[in-house]
């Protein structure tokens, strides 16, 4: 019988686990390396006193691709990972007054802003139409492979997105797709804001980022019962129950080559080092190339890249009890 092939992983990350998952479903023996004494990444959880706050992503939107995972060893969802749908997506407020809501029900949405904010419903109907059309024409291609690599644009997919461009609106932006369907203002700023789910800015950020809508409105918006850290903590059990090997409070310190294009494995900073048969990155790609591939000119690159935006966010304890 041949040796197993084996993969290391650098971080446990959402995509870490999720990739340990999936070359252990390909029969490798796998490896995650964790600097700190916690899995899961910027998805996991805080206490302070007696109160609960997830950390990081705040929505859950494509429940299928957690459920996908369990699917590779045809292990049972539940009561592994169990969340709910809500009916209630998200609730807006505007300084003069002015309050809406969106619902998992879209006919309800679009009654609602068609009211509160006085919108054409058949405009609305027409936004989220052509959300939903620019997903079917090119959501799998951008969110399932890597646009760096040629054989993506040489597929079938593509091929079709390009006969249908003048419908992806990619000469406008986000902002100026808005104000040429909308009447008021705060419809316009409503729907700006779903460039911030991958920090656009909708002023810069191409109109073909209104596909943002449809995975919210065409998968919905649903809410782990233990709330969202539960995501990482589920594949993490999953992958301990698999034989993945966690190896917490490792921080890898250099990814080792074997030659310009081939590579060996990792070294710690304990300074052990591993071989590997595939070596997976889950960390950010400026500190994978500066540190641990010591490819300066590629991260100089990378930093020459325009900066995502960032958000504040407070996070508020509320006695329920003393609340009603």
């Amino acid at each position: 019988m041949s040796e197993k092939k084996k993969a290391g992983i650098i971080g446990s990350g959402i995509a870490g686990l999720a990739m340990a998952v999936r070359l252990a479903a390909k029969g490798y023996e796998v490896t995650v390396f964790e600097a700190s004494d916690r899995v899961g990444g910027k998805l996991h959880e805080f206490w302070d006193g007696p109160y609960r706050f997830d950390f990081g992503p705040s929505l859950f939107t494509m429940p299928h691709l957690v459920e996908e995972l369990f699917e590779l060893q045809k292990v049972p969802l539940e009561p592994n990972f169990e969340y709910h749908s809500l009916p209630i997506i998200c609730k807006y407020f505007w300084d003069d007054g002015t309050q809406t809501a969106t619902f998992s029900d879209l006919q309800k949405t679009i009654n609602t802003l068609a009211k509160d904010l006085g919108e054409s419903p058949d405009k609305l109907e027409e936004h989220f139409s052509q959300s939903k059309k620019k997903y079917d024409l090119v959501g799998k291609t951008f969110l399932e492979h890597s646009l760096h690599r040629w054989k993506t644009w040489l597929t079938g997919s593509v091929a079709n997105a390009l006969l249908h461009l003048s419908q992806l609106d990619v000469f406008k932006t986000m902002h100026q797709a808005n104000v040429k369907r909308f009447a008021n203002p705060k419809t316009v700023q409503l729907f700006d804001r779903y460039a911030t789910y991958n920090g656009s800015n909708p002023y810069k950020a191409p109109g073909l980022l209104n596909i943002i809508p449809h995975f919210e409105y065409g998968y919905g918006a649903h809410l782990p019962k233990k709330g969202m850290s539960q995501i990482t903590q589920s594949i993490y059990q999953y992958a301990v129950n698999l034989g993945i090997k966690f190896e917490l409070n490792s921080k890898v310190t250099a990814i080792d080559p074997l030659h310009s294009s081939k590579i060996k494995g990792l070294t710690l900073e304990s300074g052990a080092s591993y071989d590997f048969d595939v070596v997976v990155s889950n960390m950010d790609a400026y500190y994978t190339y500066q540190e641990l591939l010591k490819d300066r000119e590629k991260a100089a690159k990378l930093l020459k890249q325009e900066r995502s935006s960032s958000a504040l966010i407070f996070y508020w304890g509320i006695n329920q009890l003393s609340a009603i």
